[in-house]
């Protein structure tokens, strides 16, 4: 009971930070949103130990599969942000376009490929700018630098 209890409080705590997305911060927004797969764990221990089809074989084999997808899931994910934290890149020209608007000029120190439109998220280790904040390549595939425009007050709730 206690389980689905708390189960039940991260789903309140998901649903209303998904309502409230432009409001908090998106750093505060990733740690609720790990919060998803505690509760899918939850809902998944349930379904298979207590739920009225706990007893199907069917749908034993259906949890299993999606249990061993989750896991895969988060072990590329983890795989995922180790492998691509050796990507540097240095930054080669900031251009104030408007008071809040500038954009970003980064030169990748390994080859970086890309397709046009494509985003990325970048952590500059400066200042204030620590968090990760998206940034959409706004450079052709085929250019040595990758350039890219932001507005500070948008980059305000992603910190």
């Amino acid at each position: 009971m206690t389980l689905g209890v708390f189960a039940f409080y991260i789903l309140i705590c998901v649903y209303f930070s998904s309502v409230l997305y432009k409001r908090i911060s998106h750093k505060d927004w990733q740690y609720i949103h790990l919060g998803t797969y505690i509760l899918f764990f939850f809902a998944l221990y349930h379904a298979m130990n207590i739920g009225s089809d706990s007893k199907n074989v069917l749908f034993k084999i259906i949890f299993a599969i999606l249990f061993f997808a989750v896991i895969d899931g988060i072990i590329y994910r983890t795989y995922y942000k180790f492998k691509h934290k050796k990507d540097r890149f240095i930054v080669r020209e900031v251009k104030w376009k408007t008071e809040n608007v500038f954009s970003l000029e980064i030169e990748p120190q390994q080859k970086f490929s890309f397709k046009a439109g494509q985003f990325c998220f970048l952590r500059l280790n400066k200042d204030k700018l620590y968090a990760r904040h998206p940034f959409t390549i706004a450079s052709s595939p085929n250019e040595k630098n990758l350039k890219s425009q932001r507005n500070l007050l948008d980059m305000k709730r992603w910190m």
